[in-house]
């Protein structure tokens, strides 16, 4: 069989279809561009077949000791490379898997120290004495409806200005007397452990609850106490600034007194807007025990 574009003469249409598909001779003559899929590593040559890459190699110029000894050079410090990158990976990998591990043993511990502040590792007769009191204290509690509709209502009727001009020591007041007990006077809420601040109390189930740092009261009382503060101080401050601005000039008794518990009305609602940095429980520490 001969190819019909450079006439060599095959024994079987299979080498003739190899041949015009692989020599690059014939490729050139069919306008096609030859792949070049082996390289000849010392001289850069491509071919088209692996047997013809060897073929070259054995009178390939290039192909001296000289430079078969800097390509030897070249793949030892590849793989040299390759051994480094994959330590590398490893390296990264590990100290990855590290930081996974001391994540969680970091939340772990800190779990731990949550359930050591909650419950007494020490346990004597004293203890045991104050854990009976305290679970028979608890145990007296009524349910606590800290339903937001109910906080809402129970604020917006009974925090008044003289509470803000206590400050945080007022909200602390007025959520002692309206929201940790009932009208009767009988207690929802009670501080079990005073120097630590864990309080108990009954949610809807009728189950006891820890409240620690007095966390969950203050989230119930926050939103609404804030908003009554705002809207009374504000109320009392265009007040204030009326009777000094009447009394300016005429009667300066009065600008002063105005004057200072303006300052001092400023300074417990802020202290109020504060409530998150602590006081609050410190406070219901001693007034729900």
């Amino acid at each position: 069989m001969q190819c019909e574009y450079c006439e060599k003469v095959f024994s079987s249409q299979y080498s003739l279809k190899k041949h015009q598909n692989t020599a690059k001779y014939c490729l050139v003559k069919q306008n096609k561009v030859p792949p070049t899929e082996y390289i000849c590593t010392f001289c850069g040559t491509g071919f088209t077949l692996k047997s013809t890459l060897h073929s070259h190699i054995k009178i390939c110029k290039a192909n001296t000791p000289i430079v078969q000894d800097q390509l030897r050079i070249f793949d030892e410090k590849s793989r040299e490379l390759f051994s480094i990158k994959k330590d590398l990976e490893y390296a990264l990998q590990t100290i990855e898997d590290q930081k996974i591990q001391i994540d969680s043993l970091q939340n772990r511990l800190q779990f731990l120290a949550e359930k050591a502040i909650e419950r007494p590792t020490h346990h004597n007769i004293n203890t045991n004495i104050g854990n009976t009191k305290n679970s028979t204290k608890t145990q007296n509690l009524i349910i606590s409806d800290w339903r937001p509709e109910v906080i809402k209502d129970k604020v917006e009727d009974n925090f008044k200005l003289e509470h803000i001009e206590d400050g945080i020591k007022g909200v602390a007041r007025f959520a002692t007397k309206y929201i940790t007990q009932d009208d009767q006077g009988i207690k929802c809420y009670q501080c079990t452990d005073s120097n630590r601040e864990i309080f108990m109390y009954k949610d809807s189930d009728g189950v006891v609850q820890k409240d620690i740092k007095a966390r969950k009261l203050k989230d119930v009382i926050k939103e609404p106490i804030l908003k009554k503060t705002a809207e009374l101080s504000t109320d009392e401050c265009h007040r204030l600034m009326d009777l000094m601005s009447s009394s300016k000039g005429k009667n300066d008794d009065v600008f002063e007194v105005s004057n200072i518990k303006m300052a001092i009305l400023t300074k417990k609602t802020q202290e109020i807007r504060d409530i998150d940095d602590g006081l609050f429980s410190k406070e219901m520490a001693v007034l729900s025990v």
